[in-house]
């Protein structure tokens, strides 16, 4: 791992910031009077490494979850279950839904932390389970 002094690091924490400004909706005014409050600077660029910590754990405690579990990428597409993860993607596609909403369900229903643990009946549960929400949404 690169020092958290190095550019790369830096780069990498300024971009998770950004990030998290726009996964909650913070317009740009909001966003540095948060960075003034929490850190004293008026734009990220001016962030010290303490300063970027800062900022990331109090964006954090705002609601920002950081790395969100995609589509899984490890399954060949030969798979039999590739076209089961193509039906829960179109399902959560057609209701605006993001990959982490059937990863949740996984979890609830299976105890599975990631879409790849389940197994072929798992993944029909969950596409049940989309296609009942999809229904109710649609009333």
């Amino acid at each position: 791992m690169p020092s958290p002094h190095s550019n790369k690091f830096k780069q990498a924490e300024l971009a998770k910031i950004h990030i998290a400004k726009k996964e909650l909706g913070m317009d740009d005014s909001t966003y540095r009077a948060m960075l003034k409050q929490v850190a004293g600077v008026d734009s990220s660029k001016d962030l010290s490494a303490q300063g970027r910590a800062l900022v990331l754990e109090h964006l954090k405690k705002a609601g920002f979850q950081g790395k969100h579990p995609g589509k899984p990428n490890n399954l060949p597409s030969s798979s039999p279950r590739s076209a089961k993860l193509g039906k829960i993607e179109a399902l959560l596609a057609d209701g605006k839904l993001p990959w982490a909403y059937a990863v949740a369900i996984a979890g609830r229903m299976y105890d599975k932390e990631r879409l790849e643990f389940c197994s072929d009946d798992e993944l029909t549960g969950i596409i049940t389970a989309l296609v009942k929400d999809q229904k109710k949404r649609e009333q």
